[in-house]
């Protein structure tokens, strides 16, 4: 039975408005009983587990029976069921009542019940889950709880999906980070079909329908066997369109039809057809702005497959070098297309959003990168996000998936933005004093340096910003910016990428030469053209044969075969671009062989070469140089590449 104190009736009279009287919870003492059936349901299952163990936790002892009757998975006399993934707790009777919806498949469980108990140890208790695993469970110990009768808390996922995902880490971590997103209250309702959407297709119509495939600089249609899963297709190319639908249809015309583009800046089409649905500016570069023809694409599906199932979505994404406003396309069938919207940090989110509203968006879900930092030092980006989340929210967002994996350096962001998901109505600030109250006697100390950096952070997000637009550059991704967010310390010291002795690329699209050494016809690192990336590397002709780039010491097995080549586009004087391999050995300079492209083109070409190393040779030097007779010709140079292809056979 539940003693009555003075104290307690005092509370009672506080806290309840039309309650009449309040009962006193021992948290040592809770009688835990689920409704005949229940046990056996997941999520029941785990909400009694979770409610036995916090409630442990927060007083301190080991709980056991006789207490207040917590009943788990049926709502008290007089209440309904409630609606599809609502979570409801109310104290009626001297009981506290936790149920939900508890439907779905054991796969995926609604967690009703759960969310209740969440929602319970919340609000009455105080309990955050700051970090994964059951070390970051921030609480204040006390021994009971008053609370007046008729109280009662529901939830309902703000959102129809919420994801945060996790691409590293054991299967215990990754077990942990699933469970503390559970804690956070994050649950899809509805599954939308988003990916990157034709990485079979190469494999699929490279040698029945190669028109399908995207025409590259060197007038070959598909890309590289090791790049075949980011093929991009020829757009232009109404049997493309015929395809995707024939696809569909063969599927059984799903509610969802899924276009989304394969990821990567590699294998854009080059055909006339395609670059005629472009709305480039004068003397823009290629792969500037590619909206206009995703946005005719997407278009010409659409009507076929609203033709077909005047119900359906077509889901795609807005990312990428087609994430800017189209110029001249709008969107023909916005009722009946959904978009996983993906901006970059360095974006005026808030300017190309509104643009889009205006090119015809309607629905969309939030899907940006923001997670891709792998960084050591903490960005102070947490403000940035909750502003940009809820934005989002208040435009109408039908979910959020961000990308990345979790890193020490970005657990206070990660923190805003569940609590944020779950929660739009906390402020930021609520949320932040949240986080700092995990860490007790330190929390005045943690805050201080939290405000300190997010003051620094923003200031260097503004100024990186302004940087990049100032020389053009409006695509460096997510991830590419984290090198911005390290100390000077900490970047002058950050070698040069390394080559690895069994394969290895170099595109020059940091930008920059990425440890290769500039020699006499070097003469830039440019986005104006590029075989298949952002950047190449622009070389003029000094005398007859000039050498452009050079590396040495690159780490090769004795007794092997590799593969080594390059891309280059020859302007008019320029006779041959080679790439020659040389070793050093103890005799002398040996040269082993040299790819060489030859003869003007208004294509990118690419020369490859094997060679076999000597048995004493452990290190090569590679040497770019271009030949001609017309001194200041220029030539571009890309992807240089090198390939462990066999061992020789002793």
């Amino acid at each position: 039975m539940v003693q009555m104190s003075r104290t307690a009736l005092a509370l009672s009279v506080l806290l309840s408005t039309p309650a009449a009287f309040s009962i006193e919870i021992d948290l040592s003492k809770v009688d835990i009983a689920t409704a005949p059936g229940a046990a056996r349901k997941p999520s029941i299952v785990k909400a009694v587990a979770e409610l036995k163990s916090h409630c442990a936790r927060v007083c301190g002892v080991e709980s056991c029976g006789g207490g207040v009757r917590f009943v788990l998975g049926c709502p008290p006399p007089g209440e309904s069921v409630g609606k599809l993934f609502e979570s409801h707790v109310k104290v009626q009777d001297g009981s506290v009542y936790f149920w939900g919806d508890d439907g779905g498949s054991k796969s995926c469980p609604h967690n009703g019940t759960l969310f209740a108990v969440y929602q319970f140890l919340d609000e009455a208790l105080g309990v955050r889950w700051v970090r994964p695993g059951d070390g970051g469970v921030s609480f204040n110990k006390r021994s009971s709880i008053i609370l007046p009768d008729n109280w009662r808390v529901a939830f309902h996922p703000p959102l129809e999906m919420t994801v945060m995902r996790n691409l590293s880490g054991s299967r215990e971590e990754r077990e942990a980070y699933a469970e503390w997103l559970l804690r956070n209250r994050h649950q899809t309702r509805v599954k939308f079909p988003y990916r990157h959407s034709f990485g079979k297709w190469q494999e699929r119509f490279i040698a029945t329908h190669p028109e399908y495939l995207g025409l590259s600089p060197y007038g070959t249609r598909g890309l590289p066997f090791r790049f075949a899963n980011r093929v991009k297709l020829c757009l232009s190319n109404d049997d493309v369109v015929e395809q995707i639908v024939s696809d569909w249809c063969a599927a059984g015309t799903n509610a969802y039809l899924n276009i989304c583009p394969n990821d990567g800046s590699l294998g854009y089409c080059h055909c006339r057809n395609c670059m005629a649905l472009d709305a480039d500016l004068p003397g823009e570069r290629f792969l500037r702005h590619k909206t206009d023809r995703y946005v005719n694409f997407w278009n010409r599906v659409a009507a076929r497959a609203v033709a077909i199932r005047p119900d359906v979505t077509v889901v795609t994404y807005i990312y990428s070098y087609y994430r800017f406003p189209p110029r001249r396309e709008k969107i023909a069938f916005p009722d009946r297309m959904l978009f996983g919207f993906v901006p970059a940090l360095i974006d005026d989110y808030r300017e190309m959003f509104g643009a889009w509203r205006k090119a015809g968006l309607k629905h969309f879900f939030l899907r940006p990168n923001y997670f891709c930092y792998s960084g050591t030092e903490a960005r102070g980006l947490e403000r940035y996000l909750y502003d940009n989340l809820h934005f989002f929210m208040s435009e109408g967002t039908r979910g959020a998936d961000y990308d990345g994996a979790p890193c020490p350096a970005t657990e206070f962001e990660r923190y805003v933005v569940a609590r944020a998901l779950a929660f739009p109505k906390k402020t930021f600030d609520e949320i932040a004093e949240e986080y700092y109250a995990f860490f007790g006697d330190m929390a005045q100390s943690v805050r201080h340096d939290a405000e300190r950096r997010r003051r620094s952070g923003e200031e260097l997000l503004a100024k990186i910003t302004d940087e990049l637009h100032t020389k053009g550059i409006d695509m460096l991704d997510d991830t590419g910016l984290a090198m911005y967010f390290q100390p000077d310390a900490v970047r002058a010291k950050m070698p040069p990428r390394k080559l690895q002795e069994k394969g290895w690329r170099t595109s020059f699209d940091a930008p920059g030469l990425e440890g290769w050494r500039a020699r006499d016809g070097f003469l830039r690192v440019t986005d104006a053209t590029a075989s298949f990336d952002k950047y190449s590397v622009e070389a003029a002709l000094k005398e007859r044969e000039t050498i452009v780039l050079c590396r040495s010491d690159v780490p090769v097995a004795p007794g092997t075969r590799y593969k080594v080549g390059f891309d280059a586009k020859l302007g008019d004087g320029i006779g041959f671009a080679a790439l020659k391999t040389v070793w050093f050995s103890a005799e002398g300079k040996k040269r082993i062989g040299a790819a060489r492209v030859e003869g003007r083109s208004d294509s990118w070409q690419m020369a490859e070469y094997s060679f076999a190393t000597p048995e004493a040779c452990t290190n090569v030097s590679l040497y770019v140089t271009i030949g001609g007779d017309k001194p200041g010709a220029c030539c571009w140079v890309d992807n240089i590449h090198m390939e462990r292809i066999e061992m020789i056979p002793h």
